[in-house]
This record gives structure tokens, C-alpha cells and sequence, in this order.
């Protein structure tokens, strides 16, 4: 499985954004030309999920100036996954 962007990763700004991205197969993810089985495209399935709104909010961000984040920034957002992973596990008795 891949994440697949709407708009495109290689922007920074909305590359880690979590309304940017849906889980689709690697071949799908690769072939930017292919559609899902329904004719979605990816920015179709993001506008249906968040809205236009949110979806107009995220290209306007992307349109700002090209913004890298710090190192400190993956390691803190792994950590809070863990965090959040652990804390689940915990409540459904998987730990």
C-alpha cells in the first residue's frame, strides 16, 4: 500500500498533511493517469471526505512559498503516533 497524494508531495507544505492523502495500491499510486474503479481521482476522494472547503484551504497553502520542515519535525510526529498507536492498543487490550 501507498499514500496517495491529491496534491502532490513534492509540495511541502501539504506533503504531510493528513487531508492530503488516502492509502491506494502502489501500482495505482504510480500510474498517476489511473482512476479507482468508481472514476474518483484522488483530489475527488479527499473533496468528498473533507469538503470544499478544507480541500480550497490546502491549495491555498500549497500555493505559499515552498516551506521544508525542520528534522525535529518527523521524529516528533512519529513519536505522537506511537504515542496515540500505544495508548489504543492499550484500550483494547493488545498491549
Amino acid at each position: 500500500m501507498d499514500c496517495s497524494h491529491g496534491i502532490p508531495c513534492g509540495n511541502y507544505n501539504v506533503r504531510w498533511d493528513l487531508r492530503n492523502v488516502i492509502v491506494q495500491c502502489m501500482q495505482e499510486n504510480r500510474n498517476r493517469y489511473k482512476f479507482f474503479e468508481n472514476g474518483l481521482k484522488v483530489l475527488d476522494i479527499l473533496t468528498e471526505r473533507w469538503g470544499e472547503e478544507e480541500i480550497a484551504k490546502m491549495k491555498a497553502i500549497s500555493k505559499m512559498k515552498n516551506q521544508k520542515p525542520d528534522d525535529d519535525w518527523p521524529r516528533m510526529t512519529i513519536d505522537e503516533y506511537r504515542a496515540k498507536n500505544k495508548k489504543l492498543r492499550e484500550e483494547k487490550g493488545l498491549a
